[in-house]
């Protein structure tokens, strides 16, 4: 009898302890994730105020918009190829509900660069804020030249709308590039973060 009593008691301290370790593990997930969700409705808010300073257009474009996403990016161009990475959000402005998300693209081209840059999609219908949420690919081709470092230097980048229902903004946060390329740009939902 004592033998079995020590056997229970082992047995239930090895599952509770996994409970435990468990419920560690998932409370350690969910502080990470608000935690990385907190930082990007920070980052975006930060975003749309620099926009809102340097053309006040895009806060009535935004106020009037279905929906909007903003994104901040890391890009390299290298000779011939390109590739940038990213995470933001997508706000339904009818709804109030933010959706995380994330970016990833390459593409082909001349120049030469690295920066940190933000973008600003305004959606005008609920099918082009669908469309983007379901991570379609987007093709664009665009032009940059900039230099801009610790908040000195300028630079000004242009990029063709997929479509007219949307409406892209892009501003270099800090970088050196020069280039004309063309690119393919995935936006999806940032499983980790939704």
């Amino acid at each position: 009898m004592k033998y079995i009593s020590i056997v229970v008691l082992l047995l239930s301290s090895l599952v509770f302890s996994g409970f435990t370790t468990y419920n560690t593990q998932s409370a350690e997930k969910i502080k990470t994730k608000l935690t990385k969700r907190k930082e990007i409705r920070s980052l975006s808010k930060k975003t749309l105020n620099i926009f809102y300073k340097k053309n006040n257009k895009v806060r009535y474009q935004l106020q009037n918009s279905y929906g909007y996403a903003v994104f901040n990016n890391f890009g390299i161009n290298l000779a011939v190829i390109t590739s940038e990475n990213g995470v933001g959000l997508a706000h339904n402005n009818r709804t109030g509900h933010d959706t995380f998300m994330k970016m990833v693209s390459g593409g082909l081209g001349v120049g030469l660069g690295i920066r940190n840059f933000k973008t600003i999609f305004l959606f005008k219908t609920k099918e082009s804020y669908a469309n983007f949420i379901e991570g379609s690919w987007a093709g664009d081709a665009q032009f940059d030249i900039a230099f801009k470092a610790n908040g000195a230097g300028g630079g000004t980048n242009g990029a063709v709308s997929p479509s007219s229902d949307i409406t892209i903004y892009k501003l270099v946060d800090n970088g050196l590039s020069i280039g004309l390329n063309y690119q393919e740009a995935k936006y999806s939902i940032n499983e980790e973060l939704n």
